[in-house]
């Protein structure tokens, strides 16, 4: 649908606020969540609550954003999952990388 469409793509880009991917991050459409996940311009907090989606690939994501912090990056290695993308995240302490 068209709404949907527009959506997808304002969640790629990387001018849209970090409110309004916090709005579409909430967004139904697993695409729209996933974009949202992927683009730098998505805050921490955002980022945070996306790591906790349902999809392992928007999880998977979140691991990879430069802009995720540190203590959701840690909670990904308590699970061990993501453990590759973690320790490639520029945000990753070296404390959690031990």
């Amino acid at each position: 649908n068209k709404k949907s469409n527009s959506e997808k793509e304002e969640a790629s880009l990387e001018t849209t606020s970090p409110e309004r991917l916090d709005y579409l991050s909430q967004n139904e459409d697993y695409f729209v969540r996933l974009r949202v996940a992927r683009n730098n311009n998505t805050s921490p907090e955002t980022l945070s609550q996306l790591a906790k989606d349902e999809s392992i690939f928007i999880q998977r994501s979140v691991a990879i954003n430069p802009h995720t912090p540190d203590n959701t990056l840690r909670q990904f290695v308590f699970k061990k999952i993501f453990l590759k993308e973690v320790a490639g995240n520029r945000n990753t302490s070296e404390e959690t990388l031990r």
